[in-house]
């Protein structure tokens, strides 16, 4: 299998804008040819082997050794083939990312998958803010693909998303899933704080019982072990280092809601 390898040997102090890895870069340019390309570094412009060692040969398949959360936009857009990273990403990694899959070692900083299309991101590590949700400014959060956080993740999580799967092994922060649009959330932490704010349609899986306003959602009895199982199927497929286990308890309680603005989501619980 050809795969590209780009080691950082140098410090990085600012952002290092990673975009310039498309797949037709990494298919179409030869180890040298990419060391001697033009990257933007914070405000400046360096030249990739400045920082990397390229090595390798040019196909559909991306290293990244010795990674740093300076690093941003690893990812983006990529539409076929595989990205490993050894060691933390930064923020937007798998920005708008249509297809292919991304798989970090470590964490990643806030604005992963944001407004992504289709493919997979695998996280061993944390994540920050923002995971699958829209891009700032955007109306559309995650539209397609699959997610999966090994740690925790932090605020706002799905934001706008309208389909496609984020599942979080760890604790989540705050507002979970607000604005959501449609697509499945499974929070397999112990905590998750008002999640579901404003959402209209989708499916949110908390494995503790959340904490929601009474006011904004009412609960439904609710039994029905068979969506679960087809879920855990699925995800057991794909071999994403889910935790499976607190998916196939049978969900017994259902909540309904936004009520504030009609929405007709779905929140379910142990």
């Amino acid at each position: 299998m050809n795969r590209l390898t780009l080691t950082r040997y140098q410090n990085v102090t600012c952002p290092i804008d990673m975009s310039f890895l498309t797949p037709d870069c990494v298919k179409n340019n030869s180890a040298a040819q990419i060391e001697r390309m033009t990257i933007a570094a914070g405000s400046d412009a360096i030249k990739v082997g400045d920082v990397f060692r390229v090595s390798g040969k040019s196909g559909q398949n991306l290293v990244i050794e010795n990674s740093s959360p300076k690093f941003e936009k690893i990812g983006q857009g990529w539409n076929d083939g595989s990205i490993r990273v050894l060691g933390d990403a930064g923020a937007f990694a798998g920005q708008m990312l249509q297809g292919g899959e991304i798989h970090i070692e470590g964490s990643v900083g806030d604005y992963a998958g944001c407004a992504m299309t289709g493919g997979s991101i695998r996280v061993n590590g944390n994540a920050g803010d923002w995971l699958g949700a829209n891009t700032p400014g955007g109306k559309i959060g995650m539209n397609e693909g699959c997610i999966a956080i090994k740690g925790n993740a932090g605020d706002r999580l799905g934001n706008r998303m309208r389909r496609g799967i984020i599942a979080v092994n760890g604790d989540v922060g705050f507002g979970a899933c607000s604005s959501m649009i449609g697509g499945t959330v499974l929070l397999l932490g112990n905590s998750a704080n008002l999640p579901g704010a404003h959402m209209r349609r989708g499916t949110v899986f908390c494995a503790s019982l959340p904490s929601l306003p009474r006011a904004s959602f009412f609960e439904q009895s609710f039994i029905d072990s068979a969506f679960f199982r087809s879920l855990e199927s699925y995800l057991r497929k794909r071999n994403l280092g889910i935790e499976l286990d607190r998916i196939s308890q049978a969900a017994a309680r259902r909540f309904v809601g936004d009520l504030n603005i009609g929405g007709m989501g779905e929140i379910l619980t142990p």
